[in-house]
Formats: C-alpha cells, structure tokens, sequence
C-alpha cells in the first residue's frame, strides 16, 4: 500500500511539472500589434460598423511588431503611433486620426515576473496567455472641449499583440 501511495505522489509531482510551462520560453518571438484601443466607439473609415480598435478604422500602415529575445531585450522599429484627437461635443466623442509618416522604434530590457514583462523604463506588459501580451498607457489620450481649448478627460490605451508564428 506505501508503494502504491508513494508512486501515486511521484506520478502526480511529474505530471504537474510536465503541465508547468516556462513563462520565459512562451514570450520570446515576434509580436504583432492587432488591437489600438482607448474604449470610444468609432466609425472613422464610414463602414457603418462602430469599433473601438483603432487599426479597424483607419488605413494607418500598422507594421508595429515587437521584438522580444532570449538575452533580456525587445525592440520594435516600427511602431504605429498616428496622431489622434478627440474631443467631446453635445456628450459624444469626435475622433480624428491622421497618419503619420516616417518610423518610430524604441529598445528596452526587461525582467520576466509571473505573466508581467518589466521594463527597465517602469513600464509593463502582461501576457494572459502564451499567445497574447497587452501593455497599457494609463491617461494616455486626452479628451477635449469642443473648441479644444480644455482637456476634460483623459482615456487608456491598450495595445494588444498576438505572437506570430
């Protein structure tokens, strides 16, 4: 019965570590930018289908694909960031976006903890899963008056990837 007992806690020890996978492994690769988000619905394009992605409603290029290796660093070269303004008028949102030329790129280190990639600037993502990593900039776009005299709110935005494959 001790034998049965004992094999029965191996078993099950050796199962659970074979379940486990390295947070580390699942996060290097090449990241594509599927979702801009800062939660206002828009028809920008005049598809007459509302969305709050960004990307679905403009014909900005998004190349934006993040980088991240084995040695501690991630990078991107080409990182999608037009130039939005939205204001508030009569208690709806008029958003505009205009695209930018040229390229923007950062590099970073970073440190693995649990399902948050830090960055060395303060900065995080999370991934929720070994296929997705979002990163959010808090207050990020501002809300105007109607005349864009006043900024009377601020929204996040989050950026979702997916990894490539």
């Amino acid at each position: 019965m001790s034998y049965s007992i004992t094999r029965f806690f191996l078993l099950s020890a050796f199962a659970i570590v074979l379940s486990c996978k390295n947070n580390s492994d699942s996060v290097i690769g090449e990241w594509q930018l599927i979702s801009y988000n800062f939660g206002i619905d828009m028809d920008i394009n005049g598809d007459h289908k509302m969305s709050t992605n960004v990307l679905d409603e403009t014909n900005c290029a998004n190349n934006e694909t993040l980088t991240i290796k084995s040695d501690g660093t991630l990078n991107t070269t080409q990182t999608f960031a037009p130039n939005i303004i939205v204001k508030k008028v009569d208690n709806n949102y008029v958003v505009t976006i205009e695209c930018l030329k040229g390229s923007l790129g950062f590099a970073n280190s970073y440190k693995l903890s649990g399902y948050k990639l830090k960055l060395d600037s303060g900065h995080f993502y999370t991934f929720s899963n070994d296929e997705q990593l979002t990163r959010t900039f808090k207050d990020y776009i501002k809300v105007y008056n109607k005349d864009l005299s006043q900024v009377i709110e601020t929204k996040d935005i989050i950026l979702t990837y997916i990894k490539k494959q």
